[in-house]
């Protein structure tokens, strides 16, 4: 007769396989359609407009040319549908596919402002109740249409969609992801900003529509309001806490021509309430540091009275340019520095009182501004390159 005392440890052993999961809910690749970038736009009769960008894996592989980001055939293709509520269209758009659309890999969500302007809470209602979607997701703007910026081909990526995220992370203070977009919509006292791109006629050899980004979409509540451009976007980025190094020219001098080039390598701001009493009273706090990069003043910059006096109209300058901003703000009902949310968290009672108003209040609120701006370095020459034949009244050879 056998012996049976090895049977319990087989049975040991063999009793965790049944909890070993298997592959009965196998999806292979070739049953799905992977959505890379995602545009929504608002159609004259209020319906929602998507399109996506959908991959096609054949054609994903490396470029046969040298050099260049594209290769023959296009590796992806886009469609749309139109339906309201989203969810409508997203339906539409999967009737007429051989393959389940997958929004795990879609990295950039672009929201066109007509829409944006009308409001895109319904948007991130959606995205906030299907766990298929990342909460990484860039969101960005387009300033013509979603579409159109979605439809652009540009020469150094194979689609839209990559070209944005890169730019984004080359521009990482001006990163805003699907998960910041929650906390800001659901948080009180604080409105959002997203970046702005549009389409530009590359006027090369081989024309191509680029993607640019231009700008930084002001927001109140779900809706935007307005845009700022240049440095008066890169001074949102300070006042948004996600400071980006950035250049200002000031006047340094009597005569129009005399400027003085400042790169502002870091800033942070603070923002304290100062008086509950209407109406509010805020003390905003600047501090950075710079380094001058060109100079066209005729003086010495050895001279540590230069530099003090060039701090001074520095800061003066800075404060000028962000009162101008913050009442820029105020008009649009925008409260991106989270002056709302300060007095919420401090003062919870008092923020009761004005909830319902707040973007009135927010208006006729005081701000004093100060700023504390050092010049740490002047480069390599201490001096204008020109000076010296400005004083001898000679021409360079």
């Amino acid at each position: 007769m056998k012996s049976r005392k090895g049977h319990p440890f087989l049975i040991v052993t063999l009793l965790p396989a049944l909890l070993l999961a298997g592959c009965w809910d196998r999806r292979e690749i070739n049953d799905v359609a992977f959505v890379l970038a995602n545009s929504f736009d608002i159609d004259k009769n209020g319906q929602y407009k998507q399109a996506a960008i959908i991959a096609l894996p054949g054609q994903m592989g490396g470029s046969t040319g040298g050099g260049g980001g594209t290769s023959g055939k296009s590796p992806y293709y886009i469609d749309d549908s139109v339906g309201f509520p989203i969810t409508n269209g997203a339906t539409k758009l999967q009737v007429r596919m051989s393959r389940v659309l997958n929004y795990a890999h879609r990295r950039v969500i672009i929201i066109g402002e007509e829409l944006a302007r009308k409001g895109i809470r319904f948007i991130f209602d959606v995205l906030a109740r299907i766990p298929q979607n990342r909460i990484t997701t860039f969101f960005v703007i387009g300033k013509e249409s979603g579409e159109k910026l979605l439809k652009a081909k540009p020469h150094l990526e194979r689609f839209s969609g990559e070209a944005i995220r890169e730019i984004i992370t080359l521009n990482p203070s001006g990163k805003v992801n699907l998960n910041e977009v929650w906390q800001k919509l659901s948080n009180q006292g604080i409105d959002m900003t997203l970046p702005v791109f549009k389409t530009v006629k590359n006027k090369g050899p081989t024309p191509s529509d680029e993607v640019m980004l231009i700008g930084t979409a002001l927001f109140s509540g779900d809706k935007m309001v307005g845009m700022v451009t240049g440095n008066e976007a890169r001074a949102i980025l300070w006042l948004t806490n996600k400071f980006q190094r950035y250049r200002e020219v000031i006047s340094f001098g009597d005569k129009p021509k005399e400027k003085v080039g400042i790169q502002i390598e870091s800033g942070d701001k603070k923002l304290e309430l100062i008086s509950v009493k209407e109406p509010l009273r805020f003390r905003l706090s600047l501090h950075a540091e710079g380094s001058i990069v060109e100079s066209t003043a005729n003086v010495n910059l050895d001279n540590e009275q230069y530099i003090k006096e060039m701090e001074k109209m520095w800061a003066k300058h800075m404060k000028v340019e962000m009162e101008k901003l913050i009442a820029q703000m105020q008009n649009l009902h925008s409260d991106v520095m989270g002056a709302g949310y300060l007095l919420y968290q401090t003062h919870p009672k008092e923020w009761d009182k004005v909830k319902n108003r707040w973007y009135d209040a927010f208006k006729k609120a005081k701000f004093d501004v100060h700023a504390n701006l050092l010049i740490r370095r002047v480069g390599q020459v201490t001096e204008n390159v020109d000076i010296w034949n400005n004083q001898s009244g000679t021409q360079k050879q």
